[in-house]
């Protein structure tokens, strides 16, 4: 790991990078109904290993704040049979090798306050046989606050871009299910500090 700070403090940088050598790890398989009815059952897989880097930035520049993170990961199994499948090469489950984010904030120190922030989610299999895979998306979120004494009023949005975010995928006969992410939410609230 690596962590620092430059320009006194105004600048944040880490990192980390990381090797795990795996055995008997608990892994999800489908079961004697199979995917089609999201029968699933835990067994050890005999060996497995990952690896990766995730490096994130924080900058505060006056009343701007400016953040990001990236992380790339990488798995495998590599002594996997179960069930008579040899699952040997492939990736884990809802394990994407690429996520970040970018991100900033701006307070007027008025009252008056701006975040929004951009997420992103890499594609990546839903099961460790690697059949049923889903898609990258990225998902962006917004606020805008007033603080006034002791309320605050703020409207938020999030997933502004009303983003279609598969999380996860079954099959039952020739229907296909999906389970999405939340549509667009707006929304306007008070908070009151005693």
């Amino acid at each position: 790991s690596f962590r620092s700070q430059w320009f006194d403090r105004a600048l944040t940088l880490n990192s980390n990078l990381y090797y795990i050598d795996w055995a008997d790890q608990q892994a999800n398989i489908y079961g004697p109904l199979g995917a089609g009815f999201d029968d699933t059952v835990i067994t050890n897989a005999g060996a497995s290993k990952l690896h990766g880097l995730e490096v994130e930035m924080q900058a505060y520049l006056g009343a701007l704040n400016i953040f990001s993170s990236i992380g790339y990961s990488k798995t495998e199994f590599t002594d996997f049979v179960a069930n008579g499948e040899d699952f040997g090469g492939n990736e884990f489950a809802y394990s994407p090798n690429f996520t970040g984010s970018i991100g900033m904030s701006y307070d007027w120190n008025n009252g008056l306050y701006f975040s929004a922030s951009a997420n992103y989610t890499g594609s990546s299999y839903q099961d460790n046989a690697n059949e049923i895979d889903i898609d990258s998306y990225t998902i962006i979120n917004a606020n805008f606050a007033y603080t006034v004494d002791r309320y605050r009023v703020f409207l938020y949005a999030k997933n502004l871009f009303d983003e279609t975010a598969t999380t996860a995928r079954s099959f039952q006969d020739d229907f296909e299910f999906r389970r999405l992410r939340p549509p667009r939410q707006v929304g306007v609230g008070v908070d009151l500090s005693f």
